[in-house]
């Protein structure tokens, strides 16, 4: 081995060493309407930055928990809310006065002041997008025309990228439906997104859950799926140990502490 093979390795190890020294996690969680994904939040790293694109979803996120009294909340400021949710397809405002935000956000690191960022969520937050691209592509048929869908995939692809580079956990909601299976016929829960983006949109994330809400006797219970499980998709990156059962309490702190990547709170 030469001089040169030497120093190369030796850069090699470096450059690793300090890409693995900042890499952060980012959380794709996906549910039915009601399923307890913008709840899962308040167990997020503190404090919360959340930009709010579905409609009064920042209710279950206003008072502090009795049962937990230690999860985030609007009431105790460790958690803030951005609402983005009057959004009206014929006027289309929310996204552009979004992105202006999120691209300042971008340029002054205000991100990094945070333990968490969430976008709530994918599927009002791209049709935000779409009806922005209608509007600026003079669509006159109200939809997408088929040379927008690239804008609009890489615009999807380009934010989470970049949201996941900024130093909190970056943590997107996505709402599902019950499909049936292209190849297999069975019955499946997909993302209530554009076709491309349902099988592309977890694999731009390190960590990709499904929230199931079970009925057991006259409670219901909320669990958090880190498996493939039925009807249900998931899986990820850090459960390389299977230190994780495929249902767990809807917890994200205790689910980064299992797999070793726990993640503080941060003083804002």
């Amino acid at each position: 081995m030469t001089d040169q093979h030497i120093k190369t390795l030796a850069e090699i190890r470096s450059q690793y060493k300090t890409a693995s020294e900042k890499r952060e996690v980012s959380i794709l969680v996906a549910g039915d309407s009601k399923s307890g994904k913008t709840n899962l939040l308040r167990t997020c790293p503190k404090p919360i930055l959340v930009d709010m694109f579905d409609p009064l979803g920042d209710i279950v996120l206003e008072k502090k928990s009795k049962l937990h009294p230690d999860w985030a909340s609007i009431e105790d400021g460790s958690i803030l809310v951005r609402v983005f949710s009057k959004e009206r397809s014929s006027a289309p405002t929310e996204y552009e006065r979004w992105e202006r935000q999120w691209q300042s956000d971008l340029d002054s690191k205000f991100l990094a002041n945070f333990g968490t960022y969430c976008i709530d969520s994918a599927t009002t937050w791209i049709q935000a997008l779409t009806n922005r691209l209608i509007k600026i592509q003079q669509r006159k048929n109200k939809g997408l025309e088929i040379q927008d869908y690239p804008i609009l995939y890489n615009t999807v692809r380009d934010v989470i990228k970049l949201s996941c580079e900024q130093g909190p956990l970056f943590f997107l909601t996505a709402h599902t439906v019950t499909d049936k299976d292209e190849t297999t016929g069975a019955l499946i829960k997909e993302l209530l997104v554009y076709k491309t983006l349902k099988a592309e949109l977890p694999m731009l994330f390190s960590e990709f859950y499904s929230m199931e809400k079970k009925q057991i006797g006259s409670d219901v219970k909320h669990v958090l799926l880190t498996t493939d499980k039925g009807l249900y998709k998931a899986g990820g990156r850090l459960n390389f140990d299977n230190v994780l059962k495929q249902e767990e309490e809807p917890n994200i702190k205790e689910i980064l502490k299992k797999t070793g990547f726990t993640i503080p709170d941060k003083q804002l």
